[in-house]
């Protein structure tokens, strides 16, 4: 009995290793736009990703959905997708909760910073109040637990 608990033992353990040493090795080329030059990239069309990709002199693969985007780089008619990422870790934990694309990751790379803003008339007495609580909010560790939940790790 000792020998196949210790049989056990060490076969998780070697699991664990080699899975980690093959996450380690998982590298990828792409590290700026101009990587993705020789790549087959998908796109939501006329969005500011194939903006970017177009300043860029890369021709995308376009799509009219992310299910549709996604679902090109599962099935391998593109090798990578460019979205913003919030949008794409999103989808993806939303994914793996329903055991779909287990196997794509977001890379950790910003291509381009774009900012998000609500618009309110310069004299609105909401402004002020509206921007203490938008700090509160921020300052707030639930903000980083909603972040977590939302968009993962």
């Amino acid at each position: 009995m000792l020998a196949i608990a210790t049989t056990f033992f060490i076969a998780s353990i070697t699991a664990v290793l080699a899975s980690s040493f093959t996450i380690g090795a998982l590298n990828t080329d792409i590290k700026s736009p101009w990587d993705l030059v020789t790549k087959k990239v998908g796109v939501i069309k006329m969005s500011t990703s194939s903006d970017l990709l177009r300043k860029h002199n890369v021709v995308p693969n376009n799509y009219d959905t992310i299910d549709d985007m996604i679902e090109a780089l599962d099935d391998g008619k593109v090798e990578a997708i460019l979205a913003d990422d919030a949008v794409l870790r999103y989808y993806l934990k939303k994914s793996r909760s329903q055991d779909r694309y287990l196997d794509l990751s977001v890379l950790p790379y910003q291509f381009s910073k774009q900012n998000y803003g609500l618009v309110l008339k310069d004299d609105s007495p909401l402004i002020e109040e509206f921007n203490q609580r938008l700090l509160r909010v921020r300052k707030d560790p639930m903000w980083h637990q909603a972040l977590i939940e939302y968009l993962g790790e």
